[in-house]
């Protein structure tokens, strides 16, 4: 399996860095970070903080432009986008049909508060929400949750 972390429409340098610690505080090997729609302090002072970082604990990382591009770069991979005003309640993986031993995913959370807009559903994604969290999280926190689930396997 291989696993991809994107954030996508992120403007703080802070949250683009605490998004990261947080994915650095779990032991789950992460294939390749994908950033997309990056701008303000984050572009111009996150970015290579977030370099930095990756580099250190050897994961690469992509930038994209927006949202459209992880449909064509990432067609063979299981889709998971986090947002609690588009998304399906999950406690399990296997809710979705994940096999996480088996399929190489891409999770994607938002880092707007406002989370995805509807034009920022990807289409053929699975889109999923905790039952316990009917509101938008930071991304850090929703990071963290989807992937203490990852880490059950489903079970």
């Amino acid at each position: 399996m291989k696993v991809v972390i994107g954030l996508h429409d992120v403007s703080s340098t802070s949250r683009l860095t605490d998004f990261l610690r947080t994915l650095f505080a779990f032991d789950i090997r992460v294939d390749l970070v994908v950033l997309s729609r990056v701008t303000g302090a984050a572009a111009q002072y996150g970015l290579p903080e977030a370099s930095k970082l990756l580099f250190k604990r050897g994961v690469s990382f992509l930038i994209l432009q927006d949202i459209g591009d992880y449909r064509e770069i990432f067609s063979n991979y299981k889709i998971i986008q986090y947002s609690a005003s588009k998304g399906r309640p999950i406690s399990k993986m296997r809710e979705i049909g994940m096999e996480p031993e088996r399929e190489n995913v891409l999770l994607l959370f938002s880092g707007s508060d406002a989370g995805f807009t509807s034009g920022e559903i990807i289409e053929g994604a699975v889109v999923i929400r905790l039952p316990e969290a009917p509101r938008e999280l930071p991304p850090e926190s929703a990071l963290s949750l989807v992937l203490h689930m990852l880490s059950e396997k489903g079970e």
